[in-house]
């Protein structure tokens, strides 16, 4: 009995102190469960940020206090999303505070490589001893991170405890995270092309407004079944159809609010175009363009704040807030210029005939401008496109072409009517959610709400134009069958007048009032070929 007392009392003597070969007391290592309690993780307040397609990374610092008790420890820094952010391998370096405090933390630039974990040892050991004193010790981790990719990454801060005297270690376990935003990194030409947009689309639509026919937008409007109709198909079917998309492929944050606006974006005037080019109702058309702009002061923040509430929630950041304020702002920036224009074209008739021939030239130019400049500054929104992209930003315009097509037809709309309903529900305008995005969101949503918008509207026209140069093919086929027949016809004639002639100069008496009737025929003819 007194044998098994005095075993135990041993054996937790030598639990309780570990006597190495030189007689050197040495600490237990806490429990495995415990290593989070022995380290506090101190983050600047400022958001942790790193710069995409920058020359050189971002170098963060963040500061970490320890348990005095704690002798040797590892730290390791993971980036959950590695394609967004990742920690240069070896950039990790841990060095005592020096009496730094949190608020001195600055972030500066240096070089660079890749990884996604890297971890760097050092020995409390070597530091001056605490005297027992129970104050944690501070380090200071320094460590560089690359951006890859537009969006957020979280990265996690690991810690694990190392006894160099027993070759004992307990294996990592996190201390902490921190959610880091990769931004843009915006060149001259960036900012150019950001602030002029803005411009050009408010003279747009002060041309837009300037050739408005408030006689025709009457007219239609004692009749408003086909207005009606195509209201309900683009502020109904729309945004239900790019929220279900949302949630079928996935897409959280500046994605899912881009995608959403653009769904609940009015007309815009390349509906006009193809109408015209597909032999639609263009009156019916401008008239719908404009009601849906006008309307979108209304429906816009309507849908942003009902629907919008139900969009995915973004893992990093949560929800994403949208200051009120700021869309009434740039929704008034949409419709005055548009007032404006249709007030000149009341007050100053003349000068907005002139205003209509430069608005041709301007738009080229826009064109023109849009093709070079905004695609060189936006080269990261085709980068990030790919198959899942592609293929359901052709959802929306696809869905929106049968969906208004299908609807006027239950509705016993003619042929005509059929076809610019459906046009103008799918092509829907994107510098109106180009425009929302700027104006609510900050960066990197910003840029993330942009790629989804540009996907949809350079998908949207590819329907559209293969059915216009279908329908111009077919068109040139049916004259020119048309004139081949003419032709057939009129030799008919001229042969029948040759006759004519040799029986008139034979005498026959019948000969003039046939060729009267014949000469008539072969000029309805000429008319028609």
């Amino acid at each position: 009995m007194m044998f098994g007392a005095c075993s135990i009392l041993c054996a937790l003597c030598v639990v309780s102190t570990l006597v190495d070969g030189q007689g050197e007391k040495v600490e237990l290592l806490p429990e495995s469960s415990n290593v989070s309690s022995l380290f506090e993780l101190v983050l600047p307040e400022a958001r942790l940020v790193t710069l995409f397609n920058s020359p050189q990374p971002s170098a963060i610092s963040i500061v970490l206090l320890v348990d005095p008790s704690v002798l040797n420890f590892s730290i390791g820094i993971e980036s959950t999303k590695p394609y967004v952010a990742s920690v240069i391998q070896g950039s990790i370096e841990v060095a005592p505070c020096s009496n730094l405090s949190s608020t001195d933390i600055t972030q500066v630039n240096t070089s660079q490589s890749n990884s996604s974990l890297v971890e760097y040892s050092y020995s409390a050991s070597t530091l001056p001893p605490t005297n027992g004193s129970t104050e944690q010790i501070c380090y200071n981790i320094s460590f560089q991170v690359d951006g890859n990719q537009l969006g957020y990454s979280t990265l996690v801060v690991k810690a694990s405890l190392n006894d160099q005297h027993s070759n004992v270690s307990v294996e990592p376990e996190q201390i902490g995270s921190a959610v880091i935003a990769c931004l843009r990194h915006y060149r001259l030409v960036d900012l150019m092309f950001k602030y002029s947009i803005t411009v050009l689309i408010c003279v747009a639509l002060f041309g837009m407004g300037n050739e408005l026919n408030f006689e025709t937008i009457k007219t239609h409007l004692k009749k408003p079944k086909a207005p009606a109709i195509a209201f309900i198909s683009q502020y109904t079917f729309m945004p239900a159809l790019s929220l279900a998309i949302i949630y079928l492929a996935g897409y959280e944050g500046g994605w899912a609010l881009g995608l959403f606006a653009y769904g609940c974006s009015p007309g815009g005037g390349t509906s006009n175009i193809y109408s015209k080019l597909l032999n639609g109702d263009m009156s019916i058309s401008v008239t719908m363009t404009t009601l849906s702009t006008v309307a979108s002061v209304g429906m816009l923040p309507i849908y942003l704040y009902t629907l919008g509430s139900l969009l995915p929630v973004s893992e990093e950041i949560g929800r994403i807030q949208i200051p009120f304020s700021n869309l009434i702002i740039s929704l008034l920036t949409i419709i005055v210029p548009l007032v404006l224009g249709a007030l000149f074209q009341y007050k100053v008739p003349r000068g907005a005939e002139i205003v209509k021939k430069l608005l041709k030239a301007f738009l080229m130019i826009c064109m023109l401008f849009f093709l070079t400049v905004g695609i060189y500054s936006n080269l990261y929104i085709y980068e990030t496109f790919d198959m899942k992209m592609i293929s359901t930003a052709l959802i929306l315009p696809v869905g929106g072409y049968l969906f208004g097509g299908l609807f006027a037809f239950a509705c016993r709309m003619d042929w005509k009517l059929i076809k610019t309903i459906s046009i103008e529900t799918a092509m829907q305008n994107p510098a109106i959610s180009f425009l929302i995005v700027q104006s609510v969101l900050t960066a990197p949503d910003t840029d993330l709400a942009i790629i989804p918008v540009a996907a949809v509207s350079l998908v949207t026209s590819v329907p559209a134009l293969l059915l216009a140069v279908g329908y111009t093919i077919y068109q040139c086929h049916l004259k020119k069958k048309r004139s081949r027949g003419s032709v057939r016809k009129l030799n008919e004639v001229k042969k029948e007048e040759e006759m004519v002639a040799m029986n008139a100069s034979s005498g026959n008496s019948d000969s003039a009032s046939d060729a009267g009737s014949i000469e008539e025929k072969g000029e309805l003819l000429e008319n028609n070929a």
